[in-house]
């Protein structure tokens, strides 16, 4: 929970010292002293992306992933009388399955739709 709460502050640091070491960098480069600008280069970009890395360790703690529930439905349908029975989805369902005799008329049924119904979650 300490970290949570110094990451802002320690990430601020670092970029005022990669900013810093960019100034420095370009003054060198100025100077003549190419090598040591492109250390002091190297620096702020190392600077940069642990800055970088520390203010995307705090958000990605934030984050609370939702989960979501649904039911799966298997519309069943009579093609002779047009008889419908909705029931949960059990394992081996297809849709153009058939099932078997209708209660109603005697006719085939087969499925017709495989769908989802989604519950919200409690909070």
């Amino acid at each position: 929970m300490a970290m949570r709460a110094l990451a802002p502050v320690i990430g601020l640091l670092l970029s005022a010292l990669s900013i810093a070491l960019l100034v420095a960098s370009v003054v060198e480069v100025f100077r003549g002293n190419e090598e040591m600008g492109m250390y002091f280069l190297l620096a702020a970009i190392a600077l940069t992306a642990m800055s970088w890395l520390a203010s995307r360790s705090v958000r990605m703690t934030k984050e609370v992933p939702v989960l979501r529930s649904f039911r799966v439905l298997t519309e069943i349908s009579c093609a002779s009388c047009g008889f419908k029975e909705v029931r949960e989805f059990e394992e081996g369902d297809y849709i153009f399955k058939e099932i078997g005799k209708c209660p109603r008329c005697g006719g085939i049924r087969v499925i017709t739709r495989i769908c989802r119904e989604e519950t919200r979650p409690n909070p």
